[in-house]
């Protein structure tokens, strides 16, 4: 008799933990979703194919020898581990009045990275738009 006992309270334990874990799951679909959700309607809504990016690179730091916002984490730069909002916008509005001209994320011809930049002069050729860029940190680029 004690053995069905045992036996009984044993299926009633397995059965409680797998709706345990079946919440838990649950619960981990709903977040997933609800990022995945995030990610979509942030692509839609910014009109771009990346809405959020890690800085990674101290390009953009005025502080070269320390850009990990540790040592001057109020400072108007951009420090490597920052997240920036990135929306997609016509290359006629872009900013330029430097040095608070319009920052720019674009394609690397180089190694295909994203490149964060800040805008120091455009020019429009045959119906493309160029950019003169700069890092905060580092000399003028083309």
């Amino acid at each position: 008799m004690q053995f069905l006992s045992q036996k009984s309270s044993l299926k009633k334990s397995i059965k409680n933990h797998g709706k345990k874990i079946l919440k838990v799951l649950i619960l981990l679909a709903v977040i997933a979703i609800g990022f995945l959700g995030f990610w979509l309607v942030s692509k839609i809504i910014l009109n771009t194919e990346y809405p959020i990016l890690p800085v990674s690179s101290s390009n953009m730091c005025v502080f070269q020898l320390n850009c990990d916002g540790l040592m001057h984490p109020f400072e108007r730069t951009l420090h490597v581990g920052d997240l920036i909002i990135v929306q997609g916008v016509n290359a006629m509005s872009v900013r330029v009045a430097y040095p608070n001209s319009d920052i720019l994320v674009f394609h690397s011809y180089d190694n295909g990275g994203l490149v964060i930049t800040r805008v120091v002069a455009k020019e429009e050729r045959n119906g493309i738009v160029y950019f003169r860029t700069k890092g905060d940190g580092v000399g003028v680029h083309m």
